[in-house]
């Protein structure tokens, strides 16, 4: 598959729909991004006539390498120029292939697409990150005003209009490990005060970093957890503030509550973290113990 670039979409360029019919699932890299990937079997979505829009960053890159992809513009969290133009990209892209549907798991990308696949009559399905245990995000909120969108969330809202989908973190459950992670796997201890320092790191390589450590640490992301969840890793996860200029809202307290209520994670301010706890995290692992439902819930009325 090649990487198709987003300002030179060209009719005649069928990529992933040669039966002249395919979906579009949108997504900002990330958690986003991670989400959608993880879905995709619960929401039924094709592995052979996709088209993924999403961000030119590692995960991008690497998805790029396996699946048709066509870069989006970002960052689009709250930033009405930017929308602008990922809604020129959706218009041309809508115009160079039949699309059949457009699915998304946010963040801001998710608006301009799926409002000019309402005004195409393309069947659109909007799935609220798992981040938002409380009710949707400005997206969710917008969208859910679309005629034509379709709107889930993966938490019991009670929220009027919307449907309940599986969730990313159906299935896992947290318990005691059998034994020392690193002398499982006959792997020895690092050097004391051993330090490695990466950026900007696909999701292979991360997930190689994840597998021969005993503990994560990490900021409360859907991405960062959910990856660390899913090789067995039971975080200790530090949620970004907005009073701290660290995001436009607290949706990562959200996560990191309720992960830690379900016993899937430890939730602590970086200035708490105690020797305890790093005890406390390789001492469980995660498992799943069965799979996600793909079977969708009717929404309130």
């Amino acid at each position: 598959m090649t990487t198709r670039q987003p300002a030179h979409p060209s009719a005649d360029d069928s990529g992933s729909d040669p039966d002249g019919g395919g979906e579009v699932l949108v997504a900002s890299a990330g958690g986003h991004l991670t989400q959608l990937l993880a879905l995709r079997d619960s929401l039924g979505l094709s592995k052979e006539h996709s088209l993924w829009v999403t961000y030119n960053s590692p995960q991008g890159r690497e998805l790029a390498g396996q699946e048709p992809v066509v870069f989006g513009h970002g960052p689009s969290t709250r930033n009405a120029r930017v929308a602008v133009r990922n809604a020129a990209l959706a218009h041309r892209l809508f115009m160079a292939h039949r699309v059949t549907r457009v699915v998304s798991t946010g963040a801001g990308i998710a608006v301009p697409f799926l409002l000019q696949a309402a005004a195409r009559g393309i069947d659109g399905l909007y799935v609220e990150s798992a981040t938002r245990s409380g009710g949707p995000s400005l997206s969710g909120r917008i969208l859910e005003r679309v005629p034509g969108v379709l709107c889930a969330a993966q938490w019991s809202w009670g929220r009027r209009g919307w449907w309940q989908v599986a969730s990313v973190f159906d299935g896992l459950e947290s318990q005691p490990a059998a034994g020392q992670h690193r002398e499982e796997n006959g792997r020895p201890p690092p050097p004391a005060g051993a330090t490695t320092v990466v950026d900007d790191i696909g999701p292979a390589q991360f997930g190689d970093l994840i597998d021969g450590c005993d503990v994560v640490i990490g900021h409360g992301g859907l991405g960062t957890a959910l990856t660390a969840l899913r090789m067995g890793r039971y975080p200790i996860l530090v949620p970004r503030r907005r009073a701290h200029g660290e995001h436009v809202d607290d949706h990562q307290q959200e996560l990191v509550r309720a992960l830690d209520a379900h016993q899937l994670a430890l939730k602590r301010e970086a200035d708490e973290i105690a020797p305890e706890d790093l005890t406390a995290a390789a001492a469980r692992r995660v498992t799943r113990s069965g799979p996600a439902t793909s079977h969708a819930a009717k929404p309130d009325r």
